[in-house]
């Protein structure tokens, strides 16, 4: 939209749920919202929410008075209008774009693209989704602490710093890195940023306060970080 209007969402799945339960009531298809039709109101020169009107009006009137003449417009035609305003919505520098804001992404759009073409228009969607959700577990197993490691003493001294939300997600990682640490090493998990840490990452941090790094001669501490046998 060149203006930059704001469609409240709201307004717009009630006006669509009303307009779903009367059409179900009367046998007829499902209403939705297609950007393929918002496009073309858009390129006429529609600026308000009367395109949108008139558009279901001249819909109407056509199918009440002209349904012969509907008939008579070759589908090779229509195919070719909506391959247009297809491929001005995913130009080659939307692809471009994508590819360069990373992998995270570039493949859940493409995947997305691909089982469209290859099922349809719902598992497509949905197998995009799973793709997404993917990279998104993904990059929570990554990015749940910061470390910063010197050396004091010829003993290695680590600060793990836990991110905002520590979930089951994150333990996994959490567990490896303490299980590669090397004897005599100095460790300080401070969890002061943290808004809510998982019950079973406090757990295997106890436990491995007072067992593992005792064995190994790892000096521990937590910071911020509360005792699980209290929750």
């Amino acid at each position: 939209d060149p203006n930059k209007n704001r469609t409240p969402t709201n307004r717009e799945l009630k006006a669509q749920g009303l307009g779903n339960i009367v059409a179900g009531m009367i046998g007829g298809l499902p209403i939705t919202q297609v950007i393929v039709r918002s496009t073309a109101n858009i390129n006429s020169g529609g600026k308000s929410q009367l395109s949108t009107i008139i558009h279901g009006i001249f819909l109407l009137l056509s199918v009440l008075f002209i349904p012969r003449l509907l008939n008579l417009i070759p589908l090779a035609s229509l195919a070719a209008i909506l391959i247009m305003i297809g491929y001005k919505l995913a130009r080659i520098d939307l692809f471009k774009f994508l590819y360069k804001k990373g992998w995270d992404q570039f493949i859940p759009f493409v995947a997305t693209i691909v089982g469209v073409l290859l099922t349809d228009l719902l598992k497509g969607i949905g197998i995009g989704f799973a793709v997404a959700i993917f990279f998104i577990l993904k990059k929570n197993y990554q990015n749940n602490y910061s470390l910063t490691i010197s050396a004091k003493n010829s003993h290695k001294e680590i600060v793990m710093q836990l991110s905002e939300e520590v979930t089951f997600l994150n333990k996994a990682s959490i567990v490896e890195l303490l299980s590669n640490l090397e004897p005599n090493t100095k460790i300080t998990i401070d969890g002061s940023r943290c808004m809510e840490i998982d019950l079973d990452v406090i757990e295997i941090l106890d436990d491995y306060k007072n067992h593992t790094a005792q064995e190994k001669n790892i000096e521990l501490k937590l910071i911020n970080i509360p005792d699980y046998r209290k929750n």
